[in-house]
């Protein structure tokens, strides 16, 4: 019995799907498995193992996949792949792809549902995200200069992640709701985490009155300090297979308001929701993903989004203890510890 598998995964482009498969690599090392990585530029089939992970399917096989998923399957004997779904279907290209996996890994029971109503025939497992132990600490301090200004201001202060896929985070929406805010109210802040990415609607926040932006990569412990400086987290995805900012937040105790539909659910099913305005193709414009995922995804109302808010400002103390329950559920429940152990027994099924 040998105890190796291959990873295949983006070693040099920097996207979650990047940082999920290093924890992963690094928790499967932690239990004796030994992980041969490889990019997904570079996959050599003659020095696959005969377990093989790719992480995540559709972007690496999109293309080339049918020539390079045969040779990959005559190479292996266990194919077990990663992936989420980011509206409410996948394509059959999609699905026969999937299909072709001996396992399917999904983050959340609503992607493992999307994927079996699309028609996917294969084995779907769920194995959630994490979130790091230093966000479990009680003891961080801000080094980064930005965030320690944040933690200063004075004010109500809104947090909302835009790495990159403005539409399908709700970058319009954040904007529409919190420039209502900003006419009744002054001291309301929004804080716009991104990174080097400069994604097209950000230009609808440019323009929201007391909008800050964090324009780079920080440290964990000054992202857990982000976090711990302000009073709100807001993720009014359109679609999303996991969304981590929503449960980060919910561990560092602060409240998110969230979409009404998707994988919200299997977390922060008591959460604050924002009602759905319509149901939307999420998709419509990207040539690649809307290949994979063609299903619909819900809009958020910014009106209400706006009053959710609202409420969450003038009744901070009362909905903090309300949500407490959550709050130490999910720094109990969602450690990478726990996902280590899901995803050993997993593995080790087969080797």
């Amino acid at each position: 019995m040998r105890n190796r598998i291959t990873y295949i995964y983006p070693i040099k482009h920097r996207v979650s799907f990047q940082f999920v498969a290093k924890k992963h690599i690094e928790l499967l090392r932690k239990y004796g498995i030994e992980v041969q990585e490889v990019d997904e530029k570079n996959i050599d089939v003659n020095k696959l193992d005969p377990v093989t992970i790719i992480h995540p399917i559709f972007y690496i096989l999109y293309g080339n996949h049918a020539q390079l998923l045969r040779k990959i399957l005559k190479k292996v004997d266990t194919l077990i792949g990663f992936e989420v779904c980011d509206t409410s279907h996948i394509t059959p290209l999609a699905s026969y792809t999937a299909s072709q996996f001996d396992v399917v890994v999904l983050p959340s029971t609503w992607c493992k549902e999307v994927f079996a109503k699309s028609g996917v025939m294969t084995r779907l497992e769920v194995i959630s995200h994490g979130v790091d132990d230093v966000f479990l600490r009680d003891d961080i301090e801000p080094k980064d200069e930005d965030v320690k200004n944040i933690r200063e201001l004075k004010g109500f202060k809104v947090l909302f992640f835009l790495w990159h896929s403005g539409y399908r985070k709700g970058a319009d929406i954040v904007a529409n709701a919190l420039a209502r805010l900003n006419r009744k109210y002054h001291n309301v802040y929004l804080i716009v985490k991104m990174v080097d990415i400069l994604d097209p609607l950000m230009r609808f926040l440019m323009f929201v009155p007391n909008t800050i932006f964090i324009m780079k990569w920080l440290s964990k412990e000054d992202l857990v300090a982000l976090y711990d400086s302000v009073d709100l987290v807001i993720v009014p995805s359109r679609g999303g297979g996991f969304e981590l900012n929503a449960i980060e937040a919910l561990a560092r105790r602060k409240p998110v308001i969230v979409s009404e539909w998707g994988s919200f659910n299997d977390y922060c099913s008591e959460c604050i929701k924002a009602k759905t305005r319509r149901w939307v193709k999420v998709f419509e414009l990207d040539a690649l993903t809307k290949n994979i995922h063609d299903g619909l995804g819900c809009e958020a109302d910014p009106i209400d989004l706006a009053e959710k808010i609202e409420y969450v400002m003038n009744n901070y103390d009362e909905v903090l203890k309300h949500y407490e329950p959550i709050f130490e559920r999910v720094r109990r429940e969602y450690t990478w510890d726990r996902v280590g152990e899901k995803l050993y027994n997993l593995i080790k099924e087969f080797i």
